[in-house]
């Protein structure tokens, strides 16, 4: 560490005008590749985890021990190429905090039973990193912005946190990720699009500075609206993705399935022939899996249902997609009269999804 911090001073005075001191809380699948990617923008980044063996496995640059904790494709060599020139790895932040730019709110949030999400490894990390910047001596702008996919309105919960604890000087914004599994270093290099969610200019122009390469790009689209309006585009986008795949699941196979001489996969190219509509997801399939369609989508439904709202389209979405789990059993059991009992099943291929 005291290496780190010697090299941390050097970077001082070659920091150029959009470079920033930036703090990734949480190093899992969001935070490790969005650290890496912050600091080849030539940032001053640290990676902050509780987890010392985390951190440890970070620092070594070893491809197979920061696998082990997060498997993306060219992660590792990202890491090796900025660690300790812009990118530092710490499971301590009380003597770097003070005059950190932003904080990136990378933290779990995993999903509840009844669909609430459960926000207590965030609240307790908000709670800790208020506390050290009450204390900082320091009153420039610091902006605490939440990466991880959290409920609409927890920028605001965030920002009661840190006036709670007498924070000066701050703001929060939203900036959902948006990465696909096996794809996070390309996907956070070239983003379809960055989509942040802020109150006032200032904070605006703080994160133009820290995506300053994406701000005026040609093929990236990069939005800024309100947080709120942020917290939701996540949530809605994997929603219609999930959508998608269930329309293709619950009609477009029953159709074949049902009605006489239909070709699935003519019928497929008929419909995605028309420009409009995606070829994307119109595969038929046992539904989608991964960590984030699923829970997004209960999310929701328990958002809009906190709040009054119909989810009946959402809640048939979710059941389609459930069903198609065991759709191709039941068929088994119940059309073609196969007992499972006694029988070895094979498993042929274990990954998620290519590249995972």
């Amino acid at each position: 560490m005291e290496k780190n911090l010697r090299n941390r001073r050097n970077l001082r005075f070659i920091r150029g005008v959009n470079q920033m001191k930036i703090i990734v809380v949480g190093t899992g699948f969001v935070g490790l590749p969005h650290a890496a990617v912050l600091s080849e923008a030539g940032h001053e980044v640290y990676a902050y985890d509780i987890d010392p063996k985390k951190v440890a496995a970070y620092e070594s640059c070893d491809r197979t021990q920061i696998e082990r904790y997060v498997n993306e494709p060219g992660l590792a060599a990202a890491i090796a190429e900025t660690h300790n020139r812009y990118l530092f790895f710490t499971t301590d932040i009380s003597e770097i905090a003070h005059d950190a730019d932003v904080f990136f709110m990378c933290i779990n949030t995993p999903p509840m039973r009844n669909g609430a999400t459960d926000l207590s490894y965030y609240l307790n990390a908000a709670h800790d990193i208020a506390a050290l910047l009450a204390e900082r001596e320091s009153d420039n702008r610091v902006i605490l912005v939440n990466k991880s996919t959290v409920p609409v309105g927890t920028a605001r919960v965030l920002e009661n946190i840190l006036k709670e604890h007498g924070v000066r000087n701050f703001g929060v914004a939203s900036n959902p990720e948006f990465l696909a599994q096996g794809n996070a270093i390309e996907g956070s290099r070239r983003p379809d699009r960055v989509v942040v969610g802020a109150d006032t200019e200032e904070d605006f122009q703080i994160l133009r500075r820290v995506y300053s390469q994406f701000v005026n790009h040609v093929r990236i689209k990069y939005v800024e609206t309100t947080p709120e309006t942020a917290e939701s585009i996540k949530y809605m986008g994997n929603t219609l993705l999930l959508t998608y795949i269930s329309f293709w699941n619950g009609v477009g196979a029953r159709v074949a399935e049902s009605l006489p001489n239909v070709r699935m996969e003519d019928l497929k190219i008929g419909v995605t022939a028309d420009g409009r509509i995606s070829t994307w997801g119109s595969y038929v399939s046992n539904g989608a899996g991964g960590s984030c369609f699923g829970k997004d989508i209960q999310s929701l439904i328990y958002q809009l249902n906190q709040a009054g709202a119909s989810t009946d389209l959402l809640q048939a979405v979710y059941n389609i997609n459930e069903y198609q789990k065991t759709y191709l059993v039941d068929r088994a059991i119940h059309e073609a009269k196969f007992n499972f009992n006694q029988k070895t099943v094979a498993l042929l291929g274990l990954a998620f999804k290519k590249r995972t």
